[in-house]
């Protein structure tokens, strides 16, 4: 009940921005100003009438994993007039708005390198709590807002889900399923209807890296379904070019991690824990003792609030490069 009553009190506290950060079926992301912190806070707002209910999922989750490495901290959740609100500290933008903003809309080897590295720590501990993300894309990776220490971060827990049960069992295989999560990423596995596990996320992000480093994918282009009845042919056609697009020729022209950590996931079985800190230390190999980010005031790309993304508001830069320190996933 003061939990309650505190969220409400924060609520009414809260200077709204005008433009919204995000929106989409799920609800609003709007930009706020705390009155007694100053401090900038996203709240996503779920209205009342959306069927698909997920915001009360992606509250419970961030708030049992919050203040753990590459994801987010936990504010406040509960009511908001007809539907419900999170509220989480300002990010910055996405790794797809980042790439749309590069140099031939690609990011450098070396800015891919690292978003892997923050990347499978995040995912490091989300299954270390027994989770699965389910939709891992460009678009669900953030930085940290200008003006504070380098950071990646993974958001959007809506289609968050438990492979374990409560004995510490692993779900079951079973086939049938809808396909969930982002076509563009999602594993084939998900395109044939199985059950997702965490090698589904280990590819989902394999899939990303690649987006970014090349700039895009060979299905990409294929024709959406805009019917619910296409969308067992446009997803079948995404599943055979999936299928034909090996990991030798997407990761064609790279370094041998992106190919060979698509070709690992790939080769994942439904129950088997991924090698997180094998990959964390073969794309860290990667960077450089000293290196600079492509968004970073020695390259060219633009990091402004008006190009942000959704988890962005506006800030000043420093001016001196940072350096990362590259750490291994727990064990």
């Amino acid at each position: 009940m003061a939990e309650h009553r505190e969220h409400l009190a924060l609520m009414s506290s809260l200077i709204f921005a005008t433009q919204a950060l995000g929106e989409g079926a799920f609800g609003k992301v709007l930009l706020a100003q705390r009155r007694d912190t100053g401090e900038y806070v996203a709240v996503k707002l779920e209205a009342g009438h959306i069927k698909a209910k997920q915001l009360a999922i992606e509250a419970s989750v961030i708030k049992a994993l919050s203040g753990r490495r590459n994801l987010p901290t936990f504010i406040s959740f509960g009511p908001w007039k007809d539907g419900l609100a999170l509220v989480m500290p300002r990010l910055g933008p996405s790794m797809e708005t980042l790439r749309q903003m590069a140099s031939r809309h690609r990011l450098s080897v070396t800015t891919v390198a690292w978003v892997a590295v923050e990347a499978l720590q995040a995912i490091y501990q989300l299954h270390k709590a027994g989770l699965m993300h389910r939709d891992i894309k460009p678009d669900n990776m953030l930085i940290n807002p200008p003006g504070q220490p380098r950071g990646l971060f993974l958001i959007d827990f809506g289609m968050a889900k438990q492979f374990v049960d409560d004995r510490g069992a692993h779900i079951p295989w079973i086939n049938g399923k809808s396909l969930l999560g982002t076509p563009r990423f999602a594993s084939p596995w998900t395109h044939q209807g199985q059950q997702q596990s965490r090698r589904d996320d280990m590819v989902c992000l394999a899939y990303s890296l690649l987006y970014l480093v090349n700039g895009s994918l060979p299905w990409q282009g294929m024709p959406p379904a805009h019917r619910r009845a296409d969308e067992h042919d446009a997803n079948t056609g995404i599943l055979r070019e999936k299928l034909r697009c090996t990991a030798e020729i997407l990761g064609k022209d790279l370094p041998h991690p992106f190919r060979d950590f698509l070709s690992a996931s790939l080769h994942l079985e439904f129950e088997e824990k991924p090698e997180y800190n094998r990959w964390i230390r073969r794309f860290a190999r990667l960077l450089p003792d000293r290196f600079v980010l492509d968004w970073e005031p020695d390259h060219v790309l633009p990091l402004t609030a008006a190009g942000a993304g959704t988890g962005a508001g506006a800030g000043r830069r420093s001016s001196r490069r940072r350096e990362i320190r590259v750490g291994a996933a727990d064990t």
